[in-house]
């Protein structure tokens, strides 16, 4: 923690090791006398969310409210997030189309991967 009381956290990344010495503390002082922040930005103009996905009847598709609800949160989402959220799948009613939702979610984990995470 810094005197402040904000904890500093720093993820070595090859490029960035200059000491092993070096604390926490004066690896932000470096970054922010570079303009580096010590955190990636977020692309100014996130991937399109789908308004609205094809929807199945009388095969397996997504239930409708929990791919409407994740996609919500999706802009917060990191990678592994996006890789591993399941959805329950319904048969007689309607459904999100499988294929449609999972490239969908395929192309967002894409995009939010060439991101570095925090």
């Amino acid at each position: 923690m810094t005197p402040s009381g904000t904890l500093v956290v720093v993820r070595w990344r090859k490029k960035d090791q200059h000491s092993a010495s070096e604390t926490p503390e004066q690896t932000l002082a470096r970054l922010q006398s570079t303009g580096q922040s010590g955190r990636p930005e977020r692309p100014a103009t996130p991937p399109p969310v789908p308004a609205r996905f094809p929807t199945v009847r009388l095969r397996e598709g997504y239930e409708m409210a929990q791919v409407d609800a994740f996609l919500d949160t999706i802009e917060t989402a990191t990678p592994q997030q996006v890789r591993d959220k399941q959805f329950s799948t319904v048969r007689l009613r309607e459904g999100y189309d499988m294929d449609a939702v999972d490239a969908a979610l395929d192309e967002w984990e894409k995009r939010l991967g060439s991101i570095p995470e925090d």
